[in-house]
């Protein structure tokens, strides 16, 4: 008897079941046997290769490379001078054959690829070393760079790969570039790009099993950074496999059986930054498997929706306080890496992050947080970011440099949190009706703020008399609240008001043009 499933062949006695031998030829899982008619011969074939394997002698006689395929099924003939398989390529099942040749240590017909005889060697004790140095710095080129140089002893055209890429991260934002850079940058991803379609089976074989394409694998600096596997026939068993990839840092699987018991195989990925799971049989209550993951920063579901959900919040709470005890340094090392995934915002060519958009998020309260560690941030805003509410605000406190935020569509209700904000100059509040209105009287406190918008928010008069306060507001726009002419004479204490947008100016006008 004989039994594969992974890179091992097991053999065993079928009269008293005990054990024959092991067979440890392949570099991927084993996914189809067959025995020739006397017994005497094995075939095992699996990703990307088809082993032969003398019983008698319990060597490997024959290695047949099978390029791009996976090969799942297997049939030998009567007279076993030809070989019917089938293969997986992309999401194309192919029936071949082959005819072999009269012995099968000599090379297998044109219609199939050149034997080999080289076993794949193990990883050396060296190239451990330097990738373990890679997954335990994830932001960090040099790693990587130590890695392509000790490919350059193997002549492995990897190095050349990771080189460019490296290149291609060190040039910054696209939008910061300038005319010579950007031909640069076009030129190298071409390099790249050449180098990944030549190379991508083997690139990425220690996940044969996946069958992967090159739309669902993405590298960055020279490894693999993001897989999108949807509407793939996925398992929880399946997830086992990612444990090969550490590295990994995007993973996005939707329209699958997978539970939250397959999460447990996600421990080991541990660069893991972002998880999406969508259209699966994943709980909230998953998440608690995934806590260990120490760069994990975002869990999204889209039938969890974007609102606060108990499990998801006690899981960010948990990854805040890690990143709370965390030096001044490594937190900024931190909220590069989490900011992207939350929210937009380009650096400038210094690096200094000036302007932050979480317009159309889905972040919560919980992810304010990284915040902190951006004191030079002037504006901020949030634009349709249900989750976000007056608690989430006070992590604002640390940027002293703010002079404009806007708050639209959220779920604030008080102004509290902003008097905080002594650099403040121009606030936007839009369509935020449930907003308390004697939360205004704080704006008093800041003592910079020239403009101040308050639209869509169907307030009334008393939000005036606080505003009025404001003594130094020279652009005021209150377009669609319910004000009253009563109401509009707290506007005369404004003395230094150049402009105002104020619904039925008409109806006003004389008022206004006596102020």
């Amino acid at each position: 008897m004989a039994s594969g499933g992974d890179k091992n062949v097991g053999v065993w006695h079928s009269s008293t079941g005990k054990p024959y031998s092991v067979f440890k030829e392949h570099t991927a899982e084993v996914q189809s046997l067959v025995f020739s008619n006397d017994g005497s011969r094995l075939y095992a074939s699996g990703y990307r290769e088809l082993i032969v394997l003398d019983l008698a002698t319990k060597r490997r006689v024959a290695l047949f490379p099978f390029k791009s395929k996976n090969m799942i099924a297997l049939r030998l003939s009567d007279d076993e001078t030809e070989l019917n398989a089938v293969h997986t390529i992309n999401d194309d099942l192919i029936v071949e054959r082959y005819d072999l040749p009269a012995t099968v240590t000599q090379s297998v017909s044109a219609t199939a690829e050149p034997a080999v005889t080289t076993v794949p060697t193990q990883i050396s004790a060296r190239e451990k070393k330097l990738y373990d140095a890679v997954i335990a710095k994830p932001a960090d080129d040099r790693p990587r760079l130590k890695y392509a140089d000790w490919l350059d002893s193997k002549e492995d055209p990897r190095r050349e790969f990771i080189r460019i890429q490296c290149q291609i991260a060190s040039l910054g934002h696209i939008r910061l570039l300038g005319k010579q850079e950007k031909a640069t940058r076009r030129k190298l991803l071409k390099q790249a790009q050449k180098l990944l379609e030549e190379h991508f089976e083997c690139w990425t074989s220690q996940l044969a099993e996946l069958s992967l394409r090159p739309g669902q694998a993405q590298f960055q600096r020279g490894f693999l950074w993001k897989l999108e596997l949807n509407r793939v026939d996925l398992t929880d068993e399946c997830l086992s496999i990612l444990q090969r990839a550490p590295e990994l840092e995007y993973l996005e699987m939707s329209g699958s059986e997978v539970t939250d018991a397959g999460l447990r195989h996600l421990k080991k990925v541990t660069n893991l930054t972002e998880l999406v799971i969508c259209e699966t049989k994943v709980t909230p209550a998953g998440l608690k498997y995934l806590r260990s993951l120490q760069q994990l920063i975002r869990v999204y579901n889209s039938s969890w929706g974007n609102g606060i959900v108990k499990e998801v919040e006690s899981f960010k709470r948990s990854r805040n306080a890690r990143f709370l005890k965390l030096s001044k340094a490594k937190r900024r090392v931190e909220a590069l890496r989490a900011l992207p995934v939350l929210c937009y915002f380009p650096p400038n060519k210094e690096g200094i992050y000036r302007n932050i958009s979480f317009s159309q998020s889905w972040a919560t309260d919980a992810d304010l947080v990284y915040l902190q560690a951006f004191p030079e941030v002037e504006s901020l805003d949030f634009y349709e970011c249900g989750a976000v509410t007056s608690k989430g605000l006070k992590h604002l406190a640390p940027l002293k440099k703010l002079k404009t935020l806007r708050i639209s569509e959220t779920s604030v209700v008080d102004l509290a949190p902003i008097s905080q904000l002594k650099a403040l100059e121009n606030l936007e509040v839009d369509s935020l009706e449930q907003l308390k209105p004697r939360s205004f009287r704080h704006l008093s406190t800041l003592k910079k703020l020239t403009r101040l918008t308050v639209c869509f928010c169907r307030l009334g008069d008393e939000i005036l008399k606080h505003i009025s306060k404001c003594k130094q507001l020279r652009e005021l726009d209150l377009v669609y609240n319910r004000f009253t002419s009563s109401g509009l004479e707290y506007l005369r204490a404004l003395k230094n008001l150049e402009a105002i947008d104020i619904d039925y100016l008409e109806d006003h006008r004389e008022l206004f043009e006596e102020i």
